[in-house]
């Protein structure tokens, strides 16, 4: 059971049983990952918030060819998008991507090539980036 360590963003997260959470991550390296964080949901869990849906980070995974729930160990939060808070349709167009990618993408990179493509921006799988970015000219519905 080696220990991987990939750039990743939160696509779902849920509750498991009183202490732990269930993870959906869009990996670089290794597709679309499920992974438990066991005691995420304590008071004083080495994960507080960070498991929120929509943060980038870097994951720490055991990773298990026998199984689909990895086991996640750690969490390191890159960056969040406090952005999409205030603004309800970048928060829906995120929302609808990270959908897209739990149902469209590949399980598991293929033969050494990452599975979110070959190019090197950590955010553009999901273009988070676009969405946290101020839009010039953009239109406010009253």
């Amino acid at each position: 059971m080696p220990l991987v360590t990939t750039p990743a963003i939160i696509l779902h997260a849920f509750r498991y049983a009183d202490t732990s959470k269930i993870v959906r991550l869009a990996t670089r390296d290794h597709g679309v990952q499920s992974a438990i964080a066991k005691g995420a949901s304590r008071p004083k869990s080495r994960f507080g918030a960070s498991l929120q849906v929509l943060t980038a980070g870097v994951a720490h995974l055991y990773l298990r060819a026998t199984t689909d729930l990895q086991t996640l160990s750690a969490f390191d939060v890159t960056e969040q998008h406090p952005g999409l808070a205030t603004d309800l349709e970048r928060y829906a167009a995120a929302s609808v991507l990270a959908e897209v990618m739990l149902r469209c993408a590949p399980a598991e990179a293929r033969a050494g090539r990452p599975a979110m493509g070959d190019h090197d921006d950590r955010r553009a799988p999901l273009g988070v980036d676009r969405l946290q970015r101020p839009q010039r000219g953009s239109r406010r519905r009253s």
